[in-house]
């Protein structure tokens, strides 16, 4: 009955996949036609959020001159993600189990525990990234697992780092060849070729112009060597100029400590200020998301669930958490009970059930819609479906299944904005 069904679902509509890769055949086609220029939030109301989220430290800046790190500090970070290894990063890559011990024992002595030094107010050392790169959980580029053949989740993998994004440099490894930072989100690894030390001065000198990525991603080619980079999107980046070749932007390489350039040919995926939060503007940028590959703590470049919802409104200037957590309880005050669906707005409510955030953008027939990055589902069968992309779908995603439906594992829906 259940394979009829099925062929049913083939028959009528062309596909069996319970999602959708594109606008153009989900049933929200035809959803969008109105309203499209109206402001949803206000340049003022974001700024409101904005420092609402940084007065509780959900997102900080490292180079605020009132920064500053303790020596017990920096060791109680280093000691609470040494004890978050010895809990999750539990299988190599072969899918061989370690004991905590085991998971933990080749990174601490490189992380020069007893030679942690405490770092005063104004005393910080700022920089910025050079090379698009990852932050790790531990100084090194090893993959870990939390469950067996979970080959979609490096477990030390937590953000990906844009070209000239800020740092505060916190500690270094015994070799000197990993330097543990704080970015505005969160804290971690990074290998130091990817880090440039700066002022504040010289900083805010490139920035007098700048340039927002507004594209999923963009390629800029460096002018002085044969290197191409991908910048992703909500990357604020200091502008040369614009020529008929197309933007020019300023960067600077930790080897030479040489000015170079970075060109991003197609200026049609930037913009020079950040955009207005209309309709019309989220609805383009979200669409233009779909199909897009998931990687977990946006590894390499792609983003995972709470990735997507950051950068997506970063181009509006509004700075949410890293995490879906902290995204959640940015918003804490604008939570919406489970039986008041209806009262969710298109692109500005966000959606959470454990482990996953999706972005509500309407309702049609009854079914409420989302937009969200998600690595799998389970069917009716329990059997595990890799999605890995950003898709179109409505909350019965999962139905059936042994863990239920999207909806029937709604932990917290908030408003952005009441």
């Amino acid at each position: 009955m259940k394979n009829a069904s099925l062929l049913l679902l083939l028959l009528i509509t062309g596909r069996a996949d319970p999602y959708y890769t594109n606008l153009s055949s989900s049933p929200l086609k035809n959803s969008f036609r109105y309203k499209q220029n109206r402001l949803l939030l206000t340049k003022k109301k974001i700024k409101k959020i904005n420092q609402r989220i940084r007065r509780r430290g959900y997102v900080v800046d490292p180079f605020h001159k009132n920064f500053f790190f303790s020596a017990r500090m920096i060791r109680q970070y280093l000691y609470q993600d040494l004890n978050f290894i010895k809990n999750h990063a539990c299988y190599t890559a072969d899918n061989r189990r370690l004991s905590p011990q085991q998971a933990v024992k080749p990174f601490r002595n490189n992380m020069a525990l007893t030679a942690i030094r405490p770092i005063r107010r104004g005393k910080v050392i700022k920089a910025v990234i050079n090379n698009p790169c990852n932050l790790r959980c531990m100084p090194t580029d090893v993959f870990r697992m939390e469950k067996k053949n979970d080959f979609g989740c490096d477990i030390l993998q937590l953000e990906f780092l844009n070209l000239w994004t800020k740092a505060a440099v916190m500690h270094y490894t015994a070799d000197k060849k990993w330097v543990y930072i704080r970015t505005k989100n969160t804290r971690g690894w990074i290998k130091k070729t990817n880090l440039t030390v700066i002022t504040k001065a010289a900083f805010n000198d490139y920035f007098k112009r700048k340039l927002i990525v507004t594209s999923p991603s963009v390629n800029a080619y460096r002018t002085d060597k044969k290197k191409i980079i991908k910048i992703y999107r909500g990357a604020i980046l200091p502008l040369y100029k614009i020529t008929t070749q197309g933007a020019f932007i300023y960067t600077t390489h930790s080897a030479d400590k040489k000015q170079s350039f970075y060109l991003i040919k197609n200026t049609n995926c930037t913009a020079a200020a950040f955009l207005p939060l209309t309709f019309k503007n989220i609805q383009k940028a979200a669409f233009n998301s779909l199909n897009r590959q998931y990687a977990w703590g946006e590894k390499n470049g792609p983003t995972d669930c709470s990735g997507f919802i950051a950068r997506l409104f970063r181009i509006f200037g509004l700075f949410l958490p890293r995490t879906s957590r902290l995204q959640i309880k940015s918003f804490a005050a604008n939570r919406i009970r489970p039986g008041e669906l209806d009262t969710m707005r298109p692109f500005l409510s966000l959606v959470q059930r454990p482990g996953h955030i999706l972005l509500y953008i309407g309702k049609k027939h009854n079914r409420y819609y989302v937009l969200h990055n998600v690595w799998k589902y389970f069917d009716k069968q329990d059997r595990k479906h890799i999605i890995g992309k950003t898709v179109i779908s409505d909350l019965t995603l999962g139905k059936g299944s042994r863990k239920g439906s999207l909806r029937k594992r709604i932990k917290t829906v908030v408003n952005i904005a009441p």
